[in-house]
C-alpha cells in the first residue's frame, strides 16, 4: 500500500546523515529526474501482512505534489522486488483514486473497467498474481470534501446547490 500525505515545507539539516531533510528526494531509487525544491508531500509505502494484526512502513519519499506515474511505476516495482527478495510476497497493491495512481495502474495493464484486467503477474514469479485495489473509504472522503468544498451536488436532473 502507498499513500501521500501532504505536510508542511520546512528544511533542517541532519548532523547524524549530513544531509539535508524536507527537499524532494526519491533517494537515488528512480532514474527520472526529480525537481529541485521543498517537499511538500511525502509518499510512504507500507506492507501489510494478510491475516495479520500489524502494519510496517518500509520507505518513504520527499515529493513536490503527487509523485508522477513514472515515478510510482519505478517505485512501487522496486518494492515489490525487494520485499520478495526479503521473504514476502505481494499479493495486492491499494491505494487511493489519486490522478497518478491510475496512470501506474494502466502502465501495469490494469483498467478497472467491467470485465477489465484488475490483476497484473508479479515481476519475479508468474504463478504469483497481484491484485490491484482502489481503497473505497479514501474515494468516498473525497467525495465528500469536494461536495463540501464546492457546495454543489451534481445529480440526474440538474445540479443542486
Amino acid at each position: 500500500m502507498w499513500d501521500e500525505i501532504s505536510i508542511t515545507k520546512d528544511m533542517r539539516f541532519d548532523t547524524r546523515s549530513l544531509k539535508w531533510k524536507g527537499i524532494v528526494d526519491y533517494a537515488g531509487e528512480t532514474t527520472i529526474m526529480v525537481p529541485n525544491g521543498l517537499a511538500d508531500h511525502v509518499l510512504m509505502f507500507v506492507f501489510r501482512p494478510f491475516l495479520q494484526g500489524w502494519i510496517q512502513p518500509f520507505a518513504w519519499f520527499g515529493t513536490k505534489g503527487g509523485a508522477p506515474g513514472a515515478v510510482l511505476l519505478e517505485l512501487v516495482t522496486k518494492s515489490i522486488v525487494r520485499l520478495f527478495n526479503a521473504g514476502a510476497i505481494v499479493k495486492a497493491c491499494v491505494c487511493d483514486g489519486f490522478s497518478t495512481n491510475k496512470s501506474l495502474y494502466t502502465s501495469f495493464g490494469i483498467s478497472g473497467t467491467e470485465h477489465g484486467c484488475t490483476s497484473m503477474s508479479h515481476p519475479l514469479d508468474d504463478s504469483v498474481r497481484i491484485h490491484c485495489l482502489i481503497d473505497v473509504p479514501h474515494l468516498l472522503k473525497c467525495t465528500q470534501n469536494h461536495m463540501i468544498k464546492h457546495k454543489k451536488v451534481q445529480f440526474q436532473h440538474g445540479i443542486k446547490g
